[in-house]
């Protein structure tokens, strides 16, 4: 079985990797690729030698747009006939639809958030009109697709309920237990830590109110973007723009709790790598959120004035339990069987 992987939309691993995300899918791309061939459609390459290959359009510059028409070229004139052609997101999934179409291949959109609903809140005044277009071309392109990978129940019944009815599967994200894990003798500098952009979406302009509402003494954040949302509490803030995920375990550790003020959500990655290193989560009352804190039995779930409510205690019981459900071998395993009955129809 040969699977094409198709990236977001002007992404690739090179890019990713200045931002330290790259890590991340270097490994479920590498778990993947021992039980497959695995070939990663983008729109750049990160040098170096790893399991699956990457293919893109090389150095030329052209715009996202045109690349995202030529790769299904390349890929159809130099390489094999791949059994499945699946998107990593709805950006950018026509490139998986026309490379499934030209080499015969079954096509998958793999979704990790709702993208209609994350432009809404990234632009606070877009006009009725243009989130309808926006939602029809995402039912429209979507219900082309032979199949479809939701990376969360919600994500799941938002497109569905959008008219989106295609035959589907909901897999969350897996973390590497090897890497985020918990470890009792790091000293805990920070009370909170927050992972993420610093941007309206994320919920950055609560931050200055939730250090005072909720308590906090010292806070990590990690991630870029403007910082005057937190100005009149910077003695109390410690700022890294970016770190490599396979450094981030050691700033997790760090910290007691993990803050996330988010308006809207997919599969929160940040939130399930937190809770493997054993902190607890301190998050807004959002369904991604909830459906994570579900599984894991405790958490608190701060509303829109930032008032908390506890979903339970924690214990180690139930921790192991929550890294049991989201390791990325058994997310991989899933996958596997997922991919290999749709092949089998």
């Amino acid at each position: 079985m040969i699977l094409v992987e198709v990236m977001l939309l002007g992404s690739g691993l090179n890019r990713l990797s200045r931002v330290g995300s790259a890590n991340r899918e270097i490994d479920y791309y590498s778990q993947l690729a021992s039980r497959m061939m695995v070939d990663v459609l983008a729109y750049d390459e990160l040098p170096g030698a790893y399991k699956f290959r990457q293919i893109s359009v090389g150095s030329v510059k052209i715009s996202r747009w045109v690349a995202s028409l030529l790769l299904p070229i390349k890929y159809y004139l130099t390489c094999n006939n791949p059994t499945i052609v699946r998107s990593k997101q709805f950006l950018g999934c026509w490139t998986a639809l026309i490379t499934a179409r030209v080499t015969g291949a079954i096509s998958v959109a793999r979704l990790g958030y709702v993208y209609s609903q994350s432009l809404q809140h990234k632009r606070k005044r877009m006009s009725p009109n243009v989130l309808r277009f926006i939602q029809w071309l995402e039912r429209s392109l979507l219900n082309k697709f032979d199949y479809i990978q939701y990376g969360a129940e919600h994500i799941q019944k938002c497109y569905e309920k959008g008219g989106v009815i295609r035959p589907s599967v909901v897999i969350t994200n897996g973390v590497n237990g090897a890497k985020f894990d918990c470890v009792n003798n790091v000293e805990k500098v920070f009370s909170h830590v927050w992972v993420g952009r610093l941007t309206y979406i994320k919920g950055a302009d609560k931050i200055e109110l939730a250090m005072e509402k909720i308590g906090i003494n010292k806070l990590l954040i990690i991630g870029e973007g403007d910082v005057s949302v937190f100005s009149c509490c910077a003695k109390r803030v410690h700022r890294l723009l970016s770190v490599p995920n396979d450094t981030l375990p050691q700033h997790l550790l760090s910290a007691r709790k993990f803050l996330s003020l988010s308006r809207s959500e997919g599969s929160p990655k940040a939130l399930i790598e937190a809770i493997f290193c054993g902190l607890y989560p301190v998050v807004s009352d959002i369904p991604a959120h909830r459906e994570v804190l579900l599984d894991l039995g405790y958490g608190d779930l701060l509303d829109k004035e930032l008032e908390a409510r506890s979903v339970g205690q924690p214990s180690l019981e139930k921790l192991e339990s929550f890294k049991a459900m989201y390791s990325m071998d058994r997310i991989v395993n899933e996958e596997l069987k997922f991919l290999e009955s749709i092949v089998g129809k």
